[in-house]
């Protein structure tokens, strides 16, 4: 308990860690919109680590709640902490577990990261998962982020090579 308090501390922190200078674009073009009631837009061409691109929901089991996370995979920060925090939580329970009785997907929201990257994160992560578990990794065209990052209210800005953006799992 006291690593996620620990977590979250750090992730609110953070925030002031934005490379752009400028307060008044991050207030207005960084952060969360809430969305609640509204579903995230599934129907969008993601592409897997096979190379693969077809409709999101196409790889979600629409039977199964599912977990998305938008993380692009350069990130030098935040991003990082984010996906490792959610392995903690997804390796500290037994009860219930990805790919078996929920969907957990990550969406890169930096269109130049491919399937080469997205790869790169699944195996990463997986290796962490029984062999019949399943967190899938995905990237996408500038469309589909901004189609799916403005279904959930999520706001970045790019800045340089890198992106202001806050954290969070849907």
């Amino acid at each position: 308990m006291k690593s996620v308090i620990v977590f979250i501390l750090f992730l609110v922190l953070s925030l002031s860690a934005f490379s752009i200078t400028n307060e008044a674009d991050i207030t207005n073009n960084v952060g969360w919109v809430e969305k609640l009631g509204d579903k995230a837009n599934f129907d969008v061409q993601v592409t897997n680590i096979d190379n693969s691109t077809k409709r999101f929901q196409y790889f979600i089991d629409s039977n199964k709640p599912t977990v998305l996370i938008l993380a692009y995979y350069s990130c030098p920060k935040m991003c990082t902490f984010l996906l490792d925090g959610v392995l903690d939580v997804v390796n500290s329970t037994d009860k219930i577990r990805p790919g078996l009785d929920y969907n957990l997907v990550a969406l890169s929201f930096d269109y130049k990261d491919t399937f080469k990257t997205s790869g790169f994160k699944q195996e990463k992560y997986n290796k962490k998962l029984a062999a019949n578990e399943e967190w899938g990794f995905f990237s996408a065209g500038a469309e589909t982020i901004d189609a799916v990052t403005n279904s959930v209210g999520f706001k970045f800005k790019e800045d340089g090579d890198e992106f202001a953006h806050p954290a969070g799992i849907i």
